[in-house]
């Protein structure tokens, strides 16, 4: 008999399915079928898995082997959501680097993962820590950034005083912090935040087009908060006289009279009670209203203005500027300043949560109510937030809970407006009711029903000018500062000088930008496009024009084209930059005359003057005289008009300029002295194409509007740049500050943008939920270095018309190319070999095998092409010229050539700058080639042909903020074009919280953990594995049960034996009935998660198989391959000795053949003269005639058949009733 030896049977296949690549992933193509089974990576802890990751895992996993088994392509990957302050605490207590503690903690993750069996793709694998994940993660911040979504303000935080950084309101429990358990107190600091709140009614609105949990669609809900009500004004008071309180006695439903005051024009009603005593009641209006009286305005939003009348109060949170603002009318202010402090001292989450509403009465002011033109106290109590709505509410303490306690409190009126209709008769009206009803107490709105009276309130709140309609939402937004050292740095640059001189980045500002070239050059041209991509990516409009003639420029031809076809058709309101290059920069001068301009950036301005400017030999005699012309028309600027109508003039000069030497420099240095700043370049020559080969990043910062940033001094880390990494020479010991902060390599070489001074960058890392909130993305496209994920827009788009010159050249140097065994390639090769989409691209380049690059000039040179590079000839860059057209020829390897081969098919060897992925993808369709799409979309659309996921596994513990912040961050990436999905996980299920045999949640504490390789090392993988799957439904919280564990282990003991009985000849039509039974069961189960029944049916058809002299080998298989995604290693070795030599998990997934009729036990009741006597088992359908003879055979049963039966009555398949 087979004995199940699971220790021997598991080592060797995880290394034969590692030796087989069994579980790698397919690049996809449009119109597979795939399956992207993703599991929320987990933190790579010291203390390894646990037996809920182990439950998440094996979940994902079987999904992922059942649908390759299917015959999808499936995505199964795996990584480590490696930063945070776990590891930087184990550092500071035992001095190990986060990078060698991490590092070892998922090499013994990985270990436990494959011991598991679970069928990950390692090649995918990712860690947050590692610089090629957190460079993306910083490329998404800077495009946050630039687009206005990522900005820096100072913001009340939680600051815990043991961790020493800033907390979210979820890890602070009672006032104290959730991992080192010291207190938390509120502490003002400048910090950086998303915009989440842009999203804020898409993130609400599209949770109804997800496949979630409802109680977890009903969190996010609430979190996001989204709510409809009205913005009303209540102008404020000032009050110089107080009177005492007075109050009816024994009256339970009349007002508390607080605060009564009388003047000269008050009109006092007077009334005695039975006792004497006199009150006094004072009407007011808003007519009554002296000017001079209303000294402010609170604007407050209500959800119920329905009960407006029943407002008896207003509170203001304790940070309300009201409150700075009037504190000299403030009567009290002592007292109030102190609450102001206590108050700061408690989170907004304590401040929501406190039972006892705490406040303070602002004395000498009160809110003027503008509907019942009464006027009310005003108080300030931290139950308020300032963070929601405006910072201040109306208080309706009939109608409101927190109202109502803070009213009992303070012994402040509570006056009832809304009647609950509700109610049974003879009821007692409550004092606080919250619902909707009917109005009273409410003038002309009295009767009408609370929905009827929100809409009439509303209108006339608007005729009156008193408010608007408004829509509110609770999230804030999100918080992203951690002054800590483990954690994606931020890539921002600070610049003292820059701040100083009041310039900084502008990433709202829309411009139109305008180039204008100098003699002999072209607009769109070299450097420039990449100057176009990035000016166009921050939303400005950038213009390239190709000034006419320009070997021989005429001033008076150049001023008009431009005056004509863009300074007039301008918007007047719109602020316009122009970069003038060379000639272009003393063109700019002249129209800086005539225009009004935001700006002029002069790069290597030419001057005036024929003799400082011209090299005489370098010119035509035609181009000589136009110049001459042009310097003659420009040679006398006016000065004053150009200071006038500049806002900012910047002259941009390098020391290397060969054209523009270093007297025109100081010509320029002398004549603007007080209306220029001059900046000096280094090595940037005359800042032509071929002398800035990496492009001109440096000139983006500049394009920027003096004093018109919100961030002064600040600017993004230049792109390519990235990563910005973290330092090593750092102590992890809290301060308060960043231990990056006190690194001495971090701001090494760190200089500002623009006036190249010192400057230093950001020292806060990001919140870890920023690196978790994408990394379902990089997974679809791990190995790319040039792209956080496969994204067809970030390559260059090029919208103008095609240059058919370029055209025509490019043809014919693809004819004299045809035997050369070359490559003939654009902007896709280039950008691929130099290094990513960002590297500057010529206007046609020439790639070629390095073996034949020289016969490839040789050939050009031949054939009229002059070489500009002679010194470069045998290198592999070189440069030639014809009929105005460049060339660049670069060398690459064979293995790129072949791997680029389709675009030279597809394009007779060319492609030119006209193209992104997205339009040569375009192209193949319209011309019907699938092989060449084929590949271009399995190289270059993965994400989008991968994503969204297909099932999400997390734990319920993540229902909020990971969930909330992937769907900002794909909505935002959505936006920007780069994906074409706005949904990261359009289904999604939580696993439930394993507990331990004690039934509470398993910690250290109570000693109630279980480890799953001890699970493994005591019975087997597959035993923890089917376990974990049967211990009850996946959704749902279950204990650990030894006792059940060992009986799965039995189970597999006995389905090993089974193999015994297979036989090749045996055939039964009732197994073969079983088994698709079988199929159609597993098959539901594991689409539907309901794993624990699954194993179920295991089970119960094992048994019918032990009962089974021989089990036919066609069953048998079709069982092994339904057990296969929840037992791969006892599955897969059992298939292996039937002699099949491939993997189990490479097979097809049995199908479920409807022609084949079921088999199914029938199961009727037998009654006999009212009384259930037994049950009857069939295997077939049987007549009511047939029931009755097999329940007298059956003794257990016929036994009650007490003489004749007299009448029997059967319900088919259910009941058999017989009467005797």
């Amino acid at each position: 008999m087979y004995k199940y030896k699971p220790k021997q049977i598991e080592q060797e296949l995880l290394r034969r399915w590692r030796e087989c690549n069994v579980y790698s992933t397919q690049n996809l193509n449009a119109g597979d079928k795939k399956y992207y089974s993703l599991y929320s990576f987990p933190y790579p802890s010291g203390s390894g898995l646990h037996v809920g990751h182990a439950e998440g895992m094996v979940a994902n996993d079987i999904m992922a082997r059942y649908y390759r088994m299917k015959g999808y392509k499936v995505l199964f990957p795996m990584g480590w959501d490696a930063f945070g302050l776990p590891a930087e605490n184990y550092a500071i207590k035992t001095g190990t680097p986060p990078q060698q503690s991490t590092e070892n903690a998922i090499k013994n993750f990985i270990y436990q993962i494959d011991r598991l069996g679970i069928s990950v793709d390692w090649s995918k694998e990712i860690g947050t820590h590692r610089p090629d994940y957190y460079k993306w993660t910083q490329w998404i911040f800077l495009e946050l950034f630039k687009k206005g979504k990522a900005y820096k303000k100072k913001a009340p935080v939680n600051w815990c005083i043991g961790c020493k950084t800033v907390l979210a309101n979820e890890q602070v429990i009672d006032g104290k912090c959730e991992r080192c358990d010291s207190e938390v107190v509120q502490k003002e600091m400048e910090q950086w935040f998303f915009r989440i709140t842009d999203y804020a009614d898409r993130l609400d609105s599209d949770l109804e087009k997800l496949d979630w949990p409802r109680g977890t669609k009903q969190q996010q809900k609430n979190w996001i908060g989204k709510s409809y009500g009205t913005r009303i004004k209540f102008n404020i008071v000032e009050i110089n006289d107080v009177i005492p309180d007075q109050v009816i006695p024994q009256t339970n439903n009349s007002l508390l009279l607080k605060n009564i005051h009388s003047n000269g024009n008050d009109n006092l009603l007077s009334k005695s009670t039975k006792d004497g005593l006199k009150i006094s009641v004072r009407e007011t209006s808003e007519t009554d209203l002296k000017e001079k009286e209303i000294v402010g305005c609170l604007e407050i939003f209500t959800t119920r203005i329905d009960t407006i009348f029943g407002a008896t109060f207003c509170v203001v949170a304790p940070e309300h500027e009201i409150l700075e603002a009037l504190k000299n009318k403030i009567q009290n202010w002592d007292e109030v300043k102190r609450y102001i402090s206590e108050s700061t001292n408690k989170t907004s989450l304590e401040r929501q949560t406190q039972k006892e509403k705490t406040g303070i009465e602002i004395k000498g002011l009160r809110a003027l109510n503008p509907f019942s033109g009464d006027l009310i106290p005003i108080y300030v109590a931290d139950y308020v937030l300032i963070n929601y709505g405006t910072g201040a509410i109306m208080a309706v303490p009939a109608h409101d809970e927190r109202d109502y306690e803070f009213a009992k409190r303070h012994q402040i009126p509570i006056r009832k407006v809304i009647q609950n209709d509700d109610k049974n008769e003879g009821e007692k009206d409550d004092e606080l009711f919250t619902g909707y009803g009917r109005l009273i107490n409410s003038r002309e709105f009295s009767g009408l029903d609370s929905k009827t009276a929100i809409e009439k309130m509303q209108n006339w709140v608007i005729d009156k000018n008193l408010g608007r309609k408004e829509t509110m939402f609770k999230i804030r937004d999100w918080l992203v500062s951690r002054q800590r050292y483990w954690g994606a740095p931020i890539p921002i640059i600070y610049s003292p000088k820059a701040e100083k001189e009041g310039y900084g980045y502008v990433p709202k500002d829309k411009l139109n930008v305008l180039f204008l070239h100098g003699f002999g050059s072209s607009g769109r041209k070299g450097w420039r496009i990449d100057f176009e991509k990035e000016m166009t990516k921050l939303g400005h409009k950038v213009y390239l024009p190709d000034l006419p003639n320009p070997l021989a420029p005429s001033f008076v031809e150049w001023e008009n084209f431009i005056i004509e076809n863009y300074l007039k058709a301008f918007d007047q309101n719109e602020k316009v930059v122009v970069v003038g290059h060379s000639l272009g920069g003393l063109l700019a001068f002249k129209l800086a005359e005539k225009f009004k301009l935001a700006k002029i950036i002069a790069l290597a301005p030419a001057t005036p003057k024929m003799d400082e400017t011209v090299d005489d030999h370098l010119y035509t005699s035609e181009s000589l005289n136009a110049l001459k012309d042009f310097f003659n028309a420009t040679k006398d600027l006016n000065v004053a008009s150009i200071s006038k109508n500049v806002d900012e003039l910047i002259i941009i000069n390098s020391k290397d300029d060969y054209v523009i030497k270093q007297k025109s420099q100081e010509f320029w240095k002398k004549l603007f002295k007080d209306i220029a700043m001059f900046v000096d370049f280094e090595n940037m020559g005359h800042f032509n194409n071929q002398d800035l080969p990496n492009g001109f990043p440096e000139l983006y910062a500049y394009i920027n509007i003096k004093n018109n940033s919100p961030y002064p001094g600040i600017f993004p880390v230049n792109e390519r740049d990235l990563p910005v990494l973290l330092p090593v020479d750092v102590n992890f010991k809290p301060t308060g500050e960043s231990p990056i902060k006190l690194s001495k390599t971090f701001n090494q070489g760190v200089k500002c943008p623009i006036f190249g001074t010192d400057a230093f960058r950001e020292s806060d890392t990001m919140d870890t939920f920023v690196d978790s909130s994408w990394y379902f993305l990089r997974y679809t496209d791990v190995s790319n270095q040039f792209a956080a994920f496969s994204m067809p827009k970030l390559l260059p788009r090029y919208n103008s018309p095609r240059n058919n010159e370029i055209w025509e050249t490019a043809k014919e140097v693809a004819a004299l190319l045809k035997d050369l065994n070359y490559a003939f390639f654009g902007p896709l090769a280039v950008s691929i070999i130099n290094g990513g989409p960002y590297k500057q691209l010529s206007e046609i380049d020439v790639v070629a095998s390095s073996h034949h690059l020289k016969s490839v000039i040789d050939s050009l040179i031949k054939n009229n092409y002059e070489l500009i590079t002679t010194e470069q000839k045998d290198s592999g860059y070189t440069k030639l010229r014809k009929n105005n057209v460049e060339l660049t020829l670069r060398s690459i390897s064979l293995e790129v050539t072949q791997e680029l081969k389709f675009i030279e098919k597809y394009y007779d060897g060319v492609m030119l700058k006209v193209s992104t992925i997205e339009d040569l993808i375009e192209y193949c369709k319209e011309k019907n080639d699938n092989e060449a799409l084929e590949m271009l979309e399995s190289t270059y659309n993965q994400t989008n042909l991968w994503s969204p996921a297909d099932i999400y596994m997390i734990g319920a513990e993540h229902t909020v903020l990971h969930l909330l912040y992937s769907r900002f961050l794909t909505k935002f990436l959505y936006d920007c074009g780069y994906i074409n999905f706005s949904e990261p996980f359009t289904k999604m299920r939580h696993m439930g919280l394993i507990l331990g045999s004690d039934r509470r949640k398993m910690s250290k504490r109570w000693n109630n953990v279980i480890n799953p390789i001890d699970e493994i090392e005591k019975y087997s993988a597959d035993t923890i594995r089917m376990y974990e799957m049967f211990m009850g439904p996946y959704e749902e919280a279950k204990p650990w049960n030894d006792r059940t564990e060992n009986g799965v282990f039995r189970f597999l003991n006995r389905v090993a034996e089974l193999s015994d009985k297979v036989s090749e000849d045996y055939e039964s039509i009732t197994q073969k009935q079983r088994v698709n039974e079988l199929v159609k069961k597993i098959t539901t189960d594991i689409e539907s998660l309901s794993y624990n029944t699954a194993v179920a049916k295991f089970m119960e058809f094992s048994n019918f198989l032990q009962e089974e002299e021989s089990i036919s080998r066609d069953v048998w298989e079709k069982f092994l391959k339904l057990m296969a995604p929840f037992a791969p290693f006892l599955t897969d070795h059992l298939w292996n000795l039937l002699g099949n030599d491939n993997s189990i998990h490479l097979e097809k997934w049995p199908d479920y053949d409807g022609s084949i009729s079921s088999v199914r036990d029938i199961k009727i009741v037998v009654q006999i003269n009212g009384k259930v006597r037994g049950t009857l088992t069939l295997k077939n359908e049987a007549s009511e005639s047939e029931l009755i003879e097999l329940v007298k055979q059956n003794e257990s049963i016929s036994k009650y058949i007490k003489g004749e039966i007299k009448k029997s009555i059967y319900v088919k398949e259910k009941i058999l009733s017989i009467v005797c």
